[in-house]
C-alpha cells in the first residue's frame, strides 16, 4: 500500500494501516533525529512523542505535502519541546569516559555529521541533513524549517562554503577527536 492508501485507512480507524506507516518510516525518522537528540533517552522521547502527535493530528495532514515533510516538521518540534526542558537530575555523569564514549571519540574523526553539528547552525545542519541525507527538494525542506526557498538556498550555500574551509584545515579532524 502507498502512504496515502495507509493514511485514508488509518484516518478511518485501522490500527494496523498507522502501525505499517509506522514502521515504513521509523528508520528514516530515527536516523533524521539521531542527530538531534542530548541522549538516547531524549531521542526515544522524541520519537514517541512524535509519533503520538502523528496519531492525533493524521486527520490535519494535507496531502499537497509529502507525508515525511509533514513528519519532520512534528518531529522538529517536538525535539525543540525536549530540548527545552528542565536538565534532568540523574543523567549518568559525562566527567568519567566509558569504552562507549572513548570508541565514539575515535569514530568521531570519520563522522561528518559530527562536524557539521559542530559547526553550523541548528536550522544549517538540519538543512544539510534533509538535503543531503534525507534526499528532500528544496521547497520540501523550506517547508520543514518555516522557511523560504530564497533562505534555504542561501543557507544551503553558506554551509557547505563552512563547511569546505573547516574541512581543509588540517586541525579539523584533531579539533573533533579532542570533544
Amino acid at each position: 500500500m502507498t502512504d496515502a492508501e495507509l493514511i485514508d485507512a488509518a484516518r478511518r480507524g485501522s490500527e494496523h494501516a498507522f502501525a505499517s506507516l509506522a514502521r515504513r518510516h521509523h528508520t528514516a525518522l530515527h536516523r533524521f533525529l539521531l542527530i538531534r537528540c542530548h541522549s538516547e533517552r531524549d531521542l526515544d522521547d522524541v520519537l514517541q512523542e512524535t509519533w503520538i502527535a502523528v496519531y492525533r493530528y493524521l486527520d490535519t495532514y494535507d496531502r499537497t505535502w509529502a507525508f515525511t515533510t509533514w513528519l519532520y516538521r512534528i518531529a522538529l518540534r517536538e525535539a525543540g519541546r525536549v530540548r527545552r526542558q528542565i536538565p534532568r537530575l540523574f543523567e549518568p555523569s559525562t566527567d568519567t569516559p566509558t569504552p562507549l564514549t572513548l570508541c565514539m571519540k575515535d569514530e568521531s574523526r570519520a563522522n561528518l555529521w559530527q562536524i557539521v553539528q559542530k559547526e553550523l547552525s541548528r536550522d544549517q545542519a538540519t538543512l544539510l541533513w534533509l538535503f543531503y541525507a534525507e534526499d528532500k527538494s528544496l521547497d520540501d525542506a523550506a517547508r520543514i524549517l518555516r522557511r523560504s526557498t530564497s533562505w534555504v538556498k542561501v543557507n544551503l550555500h553558506r554551509a557547505r562554503n563552512r563547511l569546505k574551509v573547516r574541512l581543509e584545515e588540517p586541525s579539523a579532524w584533531l579539533t573533533l577527536k579532542d570533544t
